[in-house]
């Protein structure tokens, strides 16, 4: 099967020109000597679309070209933007995003005085840096993202680190690459994205249900714009006038029975394909089956959201008719809720595995709330009685 794309690796080098523009000049030919393709902004070579501003053309390098991304931070925060954050940063937040290696440098005088800033934040730093938010960018990314940042005083402390780590990366990469032609992957294994793929060539320790785990979460995220379409009541398709009675009831168990087939579905996935899907105990799991189960139960999850939003197309002669239809509707918010919740419950359960050293009992039952019929057959029986329907 082919492997790669038949190009240079590209490497995106972030900071501000101003206080760094030697240090950057320096980084793109050791990129160059290396083989690979450097981006840096103030270069002719920068892709830019004439059309679109100046942030928006960066983000759009990083997320369109860049293989690698380079942080470097000096003592300027750089150009901010509406929510006061830098352009760097920005471009930061849009590499991680993306999932790719990322190495971080910060000049040495800034690290030097970053405890000094923290038990006194309003102090005067302005011999250092131009903004206290530098400070804050680099405790964001030691702290809360947990970035390794390498200390630097020129260019060359950047070059011999990314020398090292990019030989490391290449290791790697050639390691993934026997194991790919090794294992005879299927398309479906191939086309999965970041962490899903990850698990599938490390197999790491229950690493059958981490990817169905990761696999059900990429699905739900990724249903995100959907989900928004339904809590906003917002639909593009054609609307259906219903002026008979008899025509939304019948509608409305049509329906019904569409929601009936999805849960059947659902309850056959998890309590059967997925049980062959990871094995039985002591046996490993089938990574394509795996795939199959999480993504067929995400696909349930939208047609539920779909089926729901189908509601809101609906349009009646009679406001007497709309309590029927708002029962129902319950009946798919609650399969689209529960399945939200046993995404959730599989992440709070998996991370046990991380936070205790000795074996722990998962549990990942699914509970399905059973619509309530009471409410929808004596509305039923109302409107029948009140139309004089048999």
């Amino acid at each position: 099967m082919p492997i790669g794309n038949g190009r240079k690796p590209s490497v995106f080098v972030s900071s501000t020109c101003y206080d760094l523009s030697q240090v950057r000049t320096d980084i793109k030919l050791f990129i160059e000597g290396l083989g690979y393709e450097p981006i840096l902004s103030e270069y002719d070579s920068f892709p830019i679309d004439p059309n679109i501003n100046t942030l928006d053309n960066c983000l759009r390098v990083v997320q369109e070209r860049a293989d690698i991304f380079v942080l470097i931070v000096g003592g300027r925060y750089g150009s901010q933007i509406n929510n006061d954050k830098s352009i760097t940063n920005m471009e930061y937040l849009r590499a991680k995003a993306k999932g790719i290696p990322i190495y971080v440098f910060v000049n040495k005088s800034v690290l030097d005085i970053l405890k000094i800033w923290r038990s006194n934040p309003d102090g005067d730093f302005s011999s250092v840096v131009d903004s206290h938010k530098l400070f804050e960018f680099v405790e964001t990314l030691r702290g809360i993202d947990n970035v390794w940042v390498y200390g630097f005083d020129n260019a060359q402390d950047i070059n011999y680190t990314l020398k090292q780590q990019f030989a490391y990366l290449f290791n790697d990469g050639l390691l993934i690459r026997r194991q790919i032609k090794n294992s005879n992957f299927s398309n479906k294994i191939l086309q999965l994205k970041g962490e899903a793929f990850r698990l599938v060539i490390e197999k790491p320790e229950a690493w059958e249900y981490k990817l169905f785990a990761q696999v059900f979460s990429d699905g739900i995220e990724e249903s995100t714009d959907l989900r928004r379409d339904l809590k906003y009541n917002i639909s593009i398709n054609e609307s259906k006038l219903l002026s008979e009675v008899k025509d939304i009831i019948s509608w409305i168990q049509i329906k019904i029975n569409d929601l009936l087939t999805l849960s059947e579905g659902l309850g056959s996935l998890i309590n059967n394909v997925m049980q062959e899907a990871v094995g039985l105990p002591g046996e490993p799991g089938d990574a394509e089956h795996i795939v199959y189960a999480a993504e067929k139960i995400v696909q349930i999850y939208k047609k539920a959201i779909i089926w729901a939003i189908d509601f809101k197309t609906i349009v009646v002669t009679e406001e007497d008719w709309l309590e029927l239809i708002k029962t129902v509707t319950e009946f798919g918010n609650n399969i689209i809720i529960d399945l939200e919740d046993y995404c959730d419950k599989w992440n709070r359960e998996l991370k046990k595995l991380t936070e205790q050293e000795d074996p722990v009992e998962l549990d990942l039952t699914f509970k399905l709330r059973a619509p309530d019929l009471s409410k929808y057959s004596n509305e039923i029986m109302r409107l029948k009685a009140k139309y004089g329907i048999d």
